[in-house]
Order: structure tokens, then C-alpha cells, then sequence
């Protein structure tokens, strides 16, 4: 990987810091819950109540994420950044009032906390710079057991996860710029597919790991770790979809597609909870289309009709087709939640979920658009009748 946040001898470690911080945007949002969870894993793997990811800034340390610190003991863990340890490397000290080190500390001494153990290990860039620490907390002294190797272990999954986020971020912007010259997206997507699915197969790996080297009675413990075993799956559908996304709308290659077909395979994929007698299918046409493209759009249209269901109105999904002179107009129906007029044009941008308690990547929909487009049709969404979204597509007649 190519040096990105300055490889010259010139350039000082607080700027690689503060530059590879910049990079990951880990300063533009606020702490993420699959980062706290890192961070709990963390301190559970390692048997301490306490646990931090904290980087150095130019402005000073700044908490990604933490677990069991108040305002004091998070303090704590910024002091051991901007310790000279992080530059010394991983260390683990079982009793912190007997290290000359930390023995004079307002942190240790009890004049503002009383940390009796601690452990670190630092978070390092692909190009060797360190910007941060994965750290544990006790307020009792502890024997040296496994915590520094579980602890380099963690810590390279958390910069895996802000890698895959960087990854994802720039496949995105790349996908948009390249969107001028839709037939290399493909290639494209199929070049980034293994710099982004490696870190992940790494992060699942390391979960496996941690879950074979815990205490089967530990509920708690086998909770987080199914927790962050989730978000990797997660994780990977997002690359999933971008990778479709990208992949979609370069110059269809068009022949007659049965759309009645389309729909049917799409049933065959949707989630075994989902009641295919629910979706009524009208008269629908053979169309000029790439069959590939359009089962793409197909599919995704009709996962967001079942998903998005009303608490309080039966599930019922119509696919059903009108015609005029020059297209044909295909249209999924639901019964759901419906989506408010001022958003309508806002749920086919990408990354766009309104509700964000049902699972999804907020790419559906914008996918659907690319293909639609490159079919020289045209998309959108209006409210069903008796409530609900109705999502309409055009594909224009030979």
C-alpha cells in the first residue's frame, strides 16, 4: 500500500498523526456503537471493567470509543497516549503504583483516579504510523496474563474496521466520479473487491479466535462477540452492495426479458420469514433489457416493499406493469410505512435510510436508479393508495 499520510523525513509524527485521524474521519462523527463494542470486547477478552480507543490530535487525545470510564478515567486513558509508551510500543503493567513510570500520576495516585492496572497497545497505520491506542483499565493490580496478545490482536481489527470504512469511502467517491464512464466500473469494482474483502476476512478470522479462547459460561462475553461477529456481516454486505453498485449501469447488453421471470426468481431470495403468498404478481411484460441488471433492480425493489412494513396494516405487495406509446411502466406497490413526499427524491441518493432500525445500507434504491438510467428509463416514488410507497420504472419500447 502506497504511503499516504507522509513518508518523508521531513514531515513530523504529529503530523502523520493528526493526518491519518484526518483521513479516517474519525473526528466528523460522533462515537459509533460497533467501535464501543471493540472497545468492551476488549476489556471482557482481557477480564478488566474498563476499556478505551483513543487518538492523538493536534488539539490533544480525543476518545473514539470507550467502555465503563467516566469523564476522569477516560482522561486517564488520554494521558497514556500522549505518554512517550506510544512510541515505545505495547505494554502491559500489572500494578501501576509500583512502575516509576506511572507511580506519581494524578491517575494512579488517587488524587483524580485511582488506576491500578493498565494495558495498551498502539493503533498503527498500514504505513507504520501510530495515531492512537487501544487501551484497558483497572482499579485493582493484576497478574500479566494474555492481555498484550489479545490486545495487538483487537487492535489491528479496529484499524481493519477504519481501513474497510476508508476503503468503502473511496470506492463510493471513486464509483461517482467514474459515473461519466460507467462501462469501467466494473473493472473498477472488481479491483478494489480484494483490498476490501481482506481486512474483513481478517476481522471475522480474529472473532473466531476470540470466541474459541473464551469461557463458554461467560453469556455476556459470547454476546459481544456475536454482536461484533454481526457487524462484520454487516460490514460485508455494505461492501456487497457497493460492489453491486458499482458493478450496475454500464451499457446494458438488452434482449427480451420476461419481467413476470424477474419477479419470481426475486421471491426465491427473499428471506424465509417473508410470505411469498402476500406478493400478488399482475400481467407483466417481455421487455428490452440486460436480464442481469434488471433482476438486480427487480430484487431490490421488491426487498425494500417487504421490509418496511406498517405495524398496523397487513403486509401486501402488488408488481404490476401499465404501457403507452413509448414505454412500459413497472410498478411495486406495498402497504408499508410509505415514505414522506419531501423524501422521495432523497431515498434514491446513495447511503440514504430513513429508518434506520431496519437493516440495509441505504443502496437499494440507488442502485435501481443506475440501472433504470442506463436503460434510458426513468424512476420514482409516489404513495400507494391506502397508504404506503409505490416505486415506479420506465423501460422505453423498442
Amino acid at each position: 500500500m502506497a504511503c499516504r499520510v507522509g513518508c518523508s523525513g521531513f514531515v513530523t509524527k504529529g503530523h502523520q498523526r493528526s493526518a491519518a485521524v484526518e483521513e479516517y474521519h474519525l473526528l466528523q462523527q460522533p462515537k459509533r456503537a460497533e467501535l464501543n463494542a471493540l472497545a468492551e470486547l476488549a476489556a471482557r477478552i482481557c477480564g478488566v471493567p474498563m476499556a478505551a480507543i483513543t487518538v492523538l490530535t493536534d488539539a490533544g487525545p480525543y476518545g473514539v470509543a470507550s467502555f465503563g470510564l467516566d469523564d476522569v478515567q477516560e482522561a486517564a486513558a488520554g494521558a497514556v497516549l500522549t505518554s512517550s509508551l506510544l512510541d515505545e510500543g505495547p505494554f502491559v503493567t500489572p500494578d501501576t503504583a509500583a512502575d516509576p513510570r506511572f507511580a506519581t500520576s494524578v491517575f494512579v495516585n488517587g488524587e483524580r483516579a485511582a488506576i491500578r492496572f493498565s494495558a495498551a497497545h498502539p493503533l498503527t497505520t498500514p504505513d507504520g504510523v501510530r495515531f492512537g491506542v487501544l487501551c484497558v483499565f483497572d482499579e485493582q493490580p493484576h497478574e500479566v496474563d494474555r492481555q498484550a496478545d489479545d490486545l495487538d490482536l483487537l487492535a489491528d481489527r479496529v484499524v481493519g474496521v477504519f481501513e474497510l470504512e476508508l476503503a468503502s469511502r473511496r470506492l463510493f467517491e471513486a464509483t461517482e466520479a467514474l459515473a461519466v464512464a460507467q462501462d469501467g466500473l466494473a473493472d473498477f469494482a472488481g479491483t478494489v473487491s480484494h483490498d476490501l474483502k481482506n481486512p474483513l476476512a481478517a476481522v471475522a478470522m480474529s472473532l473466531e479466535i476470540a470466541q474459541d479462547n473464551i469461557d463458554p459460561d461467560d453469556a455476556l462475553l459470547i454476546s459481544m462477540v456475536s454482536r461484533a461477529e454481526r457487524g462484520a456481516q454487516r460490514m460485508k454486505d455494505m461492501i456487497d452492495d457497493l460492489l453491486s453498485f458499482a458493478r450496475q449501469g454500464s451499457t446494458p447488453a438488452k434482449r427480451d426479458v420476461a419481467v413476470a421471470h424477474l419477479v419470481e426468481v426475486a421471491l426465491g431470495v427473499l428471506p424465509e420469514s417473508v410470505d411469498r403468498s402476500l406478493v400478488e404478481i399482475g400481467t407483466l411484460p417481455t421487455v428490452i433489457a440486460d436480464p442481469d441488471q434488471l433482476q438486480v433492480a427487480v430484487a431490490n425493489l421488491l426487498d425494500n416493499a417487504v421490509k418496511f412494513v406498517h405495524p398496523d396494516r397487513p403486509v401486501r405487495v402488488v408488481v404490476s406493469a401499465s404501457e403507452d406509446a413509448d414505454a412500459w411502466t413497472i410498478s411495486v406497490a406495498d402497504s408499508g410505512v410509505g415514505v414522506p413526499e419531501a423524501e422521495r427524491a432523497r431515498v434514491f441518493e446513495p447511503l440514504a435510510r430513513l429508518d434506520k432500525s431496519v437493516p440495509g445500507t441505504g443502496l437499494g434504491l440507488t442502485t435501481a436508479r443506475r440501472i433504470v438510467k442506463a436503460h434510458q428509463g426513468r424512476i420514482w416514488l409516489d404513495e400507494t393508495p391506502g397508504g404506503g410507497a409505490t416505486v415506479h420504472f420506465t423501460l422505453p419500447r423498442p
